[in-house]
């Protein structure tokens, strides 16, 4: 079965080439630094067993799921709501729907303070090459007649021999009430993939693909830095094709090489622009085994199903500890005043009211999030635009006398670039340059030289304790010139930095550093109970 972090990638950055107000763009950058994060979290960091504390107030019924049921919602659902189904506080379901095309059984449903999950399955006749599913439509009726939209996840389980996913929600479903869950519109996927020279990757070329409505690949640039070969490029798609999934893979002598994957903004409707950044030796890369692999509609049915049932919110109750909290943290320019912390077995979050203040620190971002509750502790991250999110995973009672507080560590901290921080680039020409110079004390060097009109600076430092240069700027009296493209947009460990600046006519002239980071050894403890 194919795993769903690699079936449906929806990392969205934005890939910020127009930047005319100094405030916009740092948030920008600190949308994507928060949503990397998260994403890189989620889907590459393997996280540890932990012993997480929840208040029980009564034993609950534990559902007798069959080992069939319980190994494929193990694959899909994240730790916490498998927790909550094996305690006793997921409510069994288990009601049809049924037409023409197939059976829809609704399993279970978990929902509290943090949201709303309800696995499913769908039984109907199937190609053996289907491979992932989604609905045109996924919402809940509520009894006020509003409606509650649902995203839908889905694969299909060989084992099993039908399409199983999840359903999910932001919102909680309210008290006893009695619902409808509506879905149609069923769309199924094949994910297919196509063998590819690597010479024509590492060389930088555009590799034709001319298939299922894939016209080329196109590579931006690719370089390789302290253990990190990074890779950007676009998939541009015929006028007509919709898929929303499409990336290279790697592989090295039949296994598989994990990358780190920033999707960004599309630059146009059918181009697909993707970054990627692999943790290989430099001597390795020339040996990687490349394919493009992309999702493939294989069918489309106008087909829709209906299931009405009653929550019952009591479960929700027992398994949520919610406390107030009257507590900062100062991250640069901003200022996250926390305000609620809400405990779930199926997930942690801590929520928050931010303030922009005055700083001459721009930004810091800390690589490390933990939520220590008494001797036990786990990793968070920012998730949606008001909280912290910590997974859980298991149940341990008495968390109401734990003492809870949070944890910040290795942090990156970002600065604006001061008067003296700018190179002067002589002699401009298709002859790559190089020239030296100290920022905040770390040594950058800076390679320059023309490609046609366009202007390429390459920056990087050989102090890793140097994170980056964010970006830099040109000026031309009161008018400034940011880059219209860069290779990095801080989310990986290189700190290599490439900018490429269109229409430059001039041959000499001062690049100044606007914005840079810089690794700084500190830490931070912020109680909350």
């Amino acid at each position: 079965m194919n795993n769903l972090s690699d079936i449906f990638k929806k990392h969205v950055k934005k890939d910020d080439h127009h930047i005319p107000e100094e405030d916009d763009m740092w948030n920008k950058i600190l949308i994507k630094q928060q949503k990397k994060e998260r994403s890189s979290k989620k889907l590459k960091v393997a996280i540890p067993a932990i012993i997480f504390a929840i208040v029980l107030t009564s034993t609950p019924v534990i559902a007798a799921y069959s080992s069939e049921i319980m190994d494929w919602m193990h694959k899909v659902n994240r730790p916490g709501v498998i927790t909550s189904l094996e305690n006793g506080f997921g409510q069994e379901i288990n009601q049809t729907s049924e037409n023409d095309l197939g059976t829809l059984t609704v399993h279970n449903v978990v929902t509290d303070r943090n949201g709303t999950t309800i696995n499913f399955s769908l039984e109907k006749e199937h190609s053996q090459d289907v491979s992932a599913a989604q609905f045109d439509q996924a919402t809940l009726v509520n009894p006020d007649g509003s409606e509650t939209t649902l995203e839908a996840t889905a694969v299909y389980e060989e084992s099993a021999g039908k399409i199983v996913g999840f359903l999910h929600t932001e919102k909680e479903i309210q008290a006893d009430e009695s619902v409808t869950l509506n879905l149609s519109g069923l769309q199924e996927f094949e994910i297919k993939k196509i063998d590819l020279s690597d010479d024509q990757v590492v060389n930088m070329t555009s590799i034709p693909i001319k298939k299922d409505g894939i016209s080329q690949i196109n590579i931006l640039n690719n370089d390789h830095s302290n253990g990190i070969y990074q890779l950007h490029y676009l998939i541009e798609l015929d006028e007509l094709n919709e898929t929303d999934f499409a990336n290279l893979n790697f592989q090295l002598n039949g296994e598989t090489v994990e990358s780190s994957r920033v999707v960004y903004k599309r630059p146009e409707p059918n181009v697909i622009k993707i970054g990627e950044s692999l943790q290989i030796a430099q001597d390795k890369i020339n040996e990687l085994d490349l394919s493009l692999e992309y999702q493939d509609t294989l069918a489309y049915h106008p087909a829709s199903w209906s299931v009405d049932f009653v929550y019952n919110h009591d479960l929700a109750q027992k398994s949520t500890f919610v406390m107030d909290v009257d507590e900062e943290v100062e991250l640069g320019s901003r200022l996250l005043q926390f305000t609620e912390l809400a405990i779930t077995l199926t997930e942690a979050r801590l929520y928050y009211d931010e303030e922009k203040i005055i700083s001459k620190e721009v930004f810091v971002n800390y690589n490390t999030m933990k939520l220590q509750i008494g001797d036990q502790e786990w990793d968070g991250y920012f998730s949606g635009e008001d909280y912290l999110t910590f997974e859980t995973e298991s149940v341990l009672n008495d968390i109401d006398e734990q003492s809870i507080s949070l944890a910040l560590e290795d942090a990156k901290v970002s600065y604006e670039g001061s008067e003296q921080d700018k190179v002067l680039l002589e002699n401009i020409s298709n002859e790559p340059k190089t020239v030296e110079t100290k920022v905040n004390g770390y040594p950058v060097e800076f390679t320059y030289y023309l490609d046609g009109s366009s202007l390429t600076v390459e920056s990087r430092s050989e102090d890793n304790r140097f994170a980056l240069i964010s970006q830099s700027v040109i000026y031309e009296g009161d008018k400034r010139i940011f880059a219209d493209s860069r290779s990095n947009d801080g989310l990986n460990g290189s700190n290599k930095q490439v900018e490429t600046f269109t229409d430059i006519n001039e041959q000499d002239l001062t690049l100044h550093v606007f914005l840079y980071s810089i690794y700084e050894d500190r830490s931070e403890i912020v109680k909350l109970k």
